[in-house]
């Protein structure tokens, strides 16, 4: 017979034990002697065995009803089978009022296999009406991203997936014509990384300005081109700084016009200055790009030809509205090869 390492010493009936036929309890505040080495322990009050039981009275422990319902139903504490839609347990048999927990989904205190017509599914579990989808709030650190609910698929949704856009007189997500718009209110945000830069993922109109401050990365040109990419219009300036990894700016593959809203310093809708390593705008055989209000602002771009700057005005419409001073052809260019332009 295996023992515990502790063993008790016999039980007795000492001075002060209550007895009750066969057994007695040892009060509470009796610790057990035990030799020294072994286990001296303060105890609640149990019954004790007396020194033989006769052969009539074999020692068993209750057992609990066994679960042996079909399909891998769950059953009541009787062991009674649930309603196939219940998981865990429930409180009445076939009953998919009384589940403890949903297998599939859960509206107006029922457990249901699918959510009803006109309900939506809702996180997975529970089936919402139209209503109470429209009256969801997308939660978000920036308050002004915080937008309604949307309803796709029969299911209730924080926002529209990918090739869908919600009318703002519907909360059904529709297929886009095309590229799908998302506008993304940023009031002036500066990009530093790519990291910083994948915020803007998606977006296609910028409402506010925007500033490139990009120092250093990997893989910089694909990298920003997949955040910025799909970006068409800025409604306020664009402004390119001390981006000393930038070799071009045709990662605004989709730019199509910026706006001037608000310009730099009231003058400037574009404002490009000090990059060591900018060495074109962008392919301007197959790039449109418009700026209707404000001036263009270049100064200390070595790398960067007054011609692909000239191009640029043209493009743009610009022309005209910088003097010399703001493209300057003492910092533009001034290290590179470039054929001599007079203006």
């Amino acid at each position: 017979m295996l023992m515990s390492p502790c063993v008790p010493l016999p039980a007795r009936s000492p001075e002060g034990a209550k007895s009750s036929g066969k057994a007695f309890w040892v009060e509470e505040e009796e610790v057990l002697q035990q030799p020294r080495g072994s286990c001296g322990l303060r105890r609640p009050p149990w019954p004790a065995l007396p020194p033989s039981l006769p052969p009539s009275l074999p020692l068993t422990l209750p057992s609990s009803p066994v679960c042996q319902c079909r399909g891998g139903s769950a059953c009541t504490s009787a062991g009674e089978c649930c309603h196939p839609e219940c998981l865990g347990s429930c409180s009445r048999p076939w009953d998919n009022q009384a589940c403890v927990a949903c297998r599939h989904f859960y509206f107006n205190g029922l457990c249901l296999l699918s959510c009803p017509d006109l309900t939506y599914q809702y996180e997975g579990w529970r089936c919402v009406t139209a209503e109470h989808c429209a009256s969801l709030r997308k939660v978000s650190e920036n308050p002004r991203e915080s937008s309604k609910f949307v309803i796709h698929q029969k299911q209730c949704l924080s926002e529209c997936p990918s090739g869908y856009q919600r009318n703002e007189s519907s909360i059904i997500c529709h297929p886009c014509e095309g590229l799908c718009p998302k506008e993304c209110k940023v009031g002036t945000k500066t990009v530093d990384s790519t990291r910083a830069a994948k915020d803007l993922s998606g977006c296609t109109l910028i409402e506010g300005n925007l500033i490139i401050n990009i120092r250093r990365g990997e893989n910089l040109p694909s990298e920003l081109q997949r955040s910025l990419g799909l970006i068409e219009t800025i409604t306020g300036f664009l402004k390119i700084k001390h981006s000393f990894a930038l070799i071009s700016l045709s990662f605004f593959k989709n730019l199509k016009l910026i706006r001037g809203d608000s310009m730099v310093d009231g003058n400037y809708t574009l404002y490009v200055l000090d990059n060591p390593n900018l060495q074109q705008l962008w392919d301007w055989s197959h790039h449109a790009l418009s700026i209707p209000v404000g001036k263009m602002y270049f100064a200390f771009n070595p790398k960067l030809c007054l011609s692909e700057i000239y191009r640029m005005e043209e493009i743009t419409g610009t022309k005209g509205r910088q003097n010399k001073a703001e493209i300057n052809p003492r910092t533009n260019g001034d290290r590179a090869s470039c054929e001599c332009v007079c203006q």
